[in-house]
């Protein structure tokens, strides 16, 4: 397949091309006019679809209609990324915004959570009304509280100001 959509990207003089097995896609840099295997590389590299494991699942008129929903999300995909490294001559990675916000709630909460913790105990301390919600808190908890402390193959040591 890879020497076959070379040969073609050849023949129309592009810069790239695109091999999709209905599974994997890949979107290759030609580097230059050489046209051969070493002169290609990665640009995009999609993921598998997990639904689509063998040729009988694209052939099978039933399988594939169970499957053609992906394939169009996957074609849109590709097409908007073709279309992107035509206009700008490149591709631009998609921002992780999942990945970044859930990195900055945790480096936050490094910080956060010993604050809210010391204050916790300060307050037990120091307000006979606080400690008395607190430990009608314990008391709704109490099940979670139990979850988390056996929740792995060695008892944790769950603090519950921390909680």
């Amino acid at each position: 397949m890879l020497l076959n959509a070379l040969e073609k990207a050849e023949r129309i003089k592009s810069d790239s091309f695109v091999t999709w097995n209905g599974a994997e896609a890949i979107i290759w840099k030609i580097e230059n006019e050489d046209y051969s295997i070493d002169s290609i590389s990665k640009i995009k590299e999609y993921p598998k679809e997990l639904n689509i494991n063998e040729r009988d699942d694209l052939a099978d008129p039933s399988k594939y209609r169970r499957n053609e929903p992906l394939l169009k999300e996957r074609l849109n995909q590709i097409l908007h990324d073709l279309e992107q490294l035509y206009l700008d001559g490149e591709l631009k990675q998609a921002i992780n915004v999942t990945g970044n916000f859930v990195e900055a709630v945790k480096a936050a909460a490094e910080i956060i959570l010993p604050q809210f913790k010391n204050e916790i105990v300060r307050l037990k301390g120091a307000n006979a009304t606080f400690r008395r919600d607190f430990n009608q808190w314990k008391i709704y908890e109490s099940s979670t509280l139990k979850i988390l402390k056996s929740s792995s193959r060695r008892p944790e040591n769950v603090i519950e100001e921390e909680v």
